[in-house]
C-alpha cells in the first residue's frame, strides 16, 4: 500500500514562517554536533536573518498598532466612529452640522451659496418645488478637509461672516479640526511606517513581488532546503520533521496538495508489477509542475503516464536506478489529456521501492 506524506509549508504567512524558523533554530542548537543540517545550510546566517525578519515584523505590527490606535481617535474625533451620530457633541460632525444648518438660514433662497464653504450642494426641482440637498462627509479625512474649507472661508469673510460667536464658537471649532488633522497625520505615518517594516521583512522571509522558493539567500529559500534535507535524514519516519516545527500529514490516501506543501508518495513494489499512483486527490498541481523520482531500492523503476489505470508504457517513460534521483516536469513524464494516469513498474530482476516527491 502507497504511503502518502504531505510536509506543508507557511507560505506567506510570516508570523507562522517565523515560529518555524524559531523551531528549527532552537532544535538545531539542542542537537549541537549531531545536527543533520550542519554541512547543509549555514545556521549562523539562517539566525540572523531570522532575527532580522523577527524585529522588521514586530516593528510593523506596533506601527500597524499605532496607526489603528490613530485612526479610531481621529473617528472619534470627526464624529464618524461607530456609535456616533450628527448628534454627537463636541465632535466635528456635529458642528459642521450646526454650521450647514446656520448657513441655511442665512442662504435661503441661494443655497449654492455654501459650495464657497465647502459643502457638496445639489440642487434640483420637481414641479414648483425646489430640492435642496446638502451631503456630508462619512470618512474622516472628508470630514477634516470640509472644515478646514468652512474655516478658510470664515476667516476670508472677515467681520462680514454669518459665523458670529453668538451662533457657534469656531475657535473652539478651529482648534477641534487641528487635533483631528493631527491624529490624521499621525495614522497616515504610521501606517506607512507599518507598510515599510513589514515589506522590508517580506523580501528577508522571501514573500516579496517576484520572489519564490528558489530566491536564494531568504528564509523561504533555506527552509525548503532545510525540508528537503531532513525528508532525506528522516525517510521512511517522516513523522520526525514535526519535531522541528514542520506540519506533516501521512495517509493511505491523497492528502491534497496546498502550495509551499510537498507530497511525497512511497511504496513496495514487486518484480514487473505496475502500480497505479493516484493523483486525483491534488489540488493546484499542473503538467508544470515539478516532480522528483526517488528510488531508495535495489531495482530499475518505470516511472510514465498511460491511458489507462496501470496501463503499460508505450510512449514516454524515465528509468530511475537505485539510490538515482531525477527530477522532472508532468509534461517531461508525458502527461497529457490522453495519458493521464501516472504509474511506476519494477522493471528490475529483483523486488524494490519507490518514492515520489511533488514539489511545491
Amino acid at each position: 500500500m502507497a504511503k502518502f506524506v504531505r510536509v506543508n509549508m507557511p507560505v506567506n504567512r510570516p508570523q507562522d514562517t517565523l515560529l518555524l524558523g524559531k523551531e528549527i533554530k532552537d532544535r538545531n542548537t539542542l542537537m549541537g554536533v549531531n545536527s543533520p543540517l550542519i554541512g547543509f545550510v549555514d545556521m549562523v546566517v539562517f539566525g540572523n536573518k531570522l532575527t532580522n525578519a523577527n524585529t522588521l515584523q514586530k516593528n510593523g505590527n506596533k506601527a500597524q498598532d499605532d496607526a489603528q490606535t490613530y485612526f479610531l481617535m481621529c473617528s472619534k474625533t470627526c464624529g464618524l466612529a461607530k456609535g456616533q451620530n450628527k448628534d454627537s457633541e463636541g465632535t466635528l460632525y456635529f458642528n459642521v452640522v450646526q454650521i450647514r444648518d446656520i448657513l441655511l438660514l442665512k442662504n435661503r433662497g441661494t443655497e449654492e451659496t455654501l459650495s464657497t464653504y465647502g459643502f457638496n450642494v445639489v440642487i434640483s426641482q420637481t414641479g414648483a418645488r425646489r430640492n435642496i440637498r446638502v451631503d456630508m462627509p462619512t470618512k474622516p479625512q472628508s470630514m477634516i478637509e470640509l472644515a478646514e474649507a468652512i474655516i478658510e472661508q470664515h476667516i476670508a469673510l472677515g467681520v462680514n461672516s454669518p459665523l458670529i460667536p453668538a451662533l457657534i464658537d469656531m475657535t473652539a471649532f478651529e482648534a477641534l479640526t487641528d487635533d483631528a488633522r493631527d491624529l490624521l497625520g499621525k495614522w497616515t505615518t504610521a501606517n506607512e511606517d507599518a507598510q515599510t517594516y513589514h515589506n522590508q521583512a517580506l523580501v528577508i522571509l522571501g514573500y516579496a513581488a517576484g520572489q519564490s522558493s528558489d530566491t536564494e539567500n531568504t528564509l523561504y529559500y533555506f527552509l525548503c532546503i532545510i525540508r528537503d534535507r531532513l525528508l532525506q535524514k528522516y525517510q521512511t519516519i517522516e513523522e520526525s520533521l514535526s519535531q522541528w516545527g514542520f506540519e506533516v500529514i501521512i495517509s493511505t490516501a491523497t492528502t491534497g496538495h496546498k502550495k509551499g506543501s510537498q507530497v511525497i508518495v512511497q511504496g513496495e513494489i514487486i518484480v514487473g508489477v505496475v502500480v497505479n499512483i493516484d493523483l486525483s486527490g491534488l489540488q493546484g498541481i499542473s503538467p508544470q509542475t515539478k516532480v522528483k523520482l526517488e528510488n531508495p531500492g535495489t531495482s530499475v523503476n518505470r516511472y510514465y503516464f498511460s491511458a489507462t489505470v496501470n496501463g503499460i508504457a508505450i510512449g514516454t517513460f524515465t528509468d530511475v536506478n537505485p539510490g538515482q534521483s531525477i527530477t522532472k516536469t508532468f509534461a517531461e513524464l508525458g502527461a497529457s489529456e490522453m495519458f493521464s494516469f501516472f504509474n511506476v513498474q519494477n522493471v528490475g530482476g529483483v523486488p524494490g521501492n519507490w518514492r515520489v516527491v511533488i514539489l511545491a
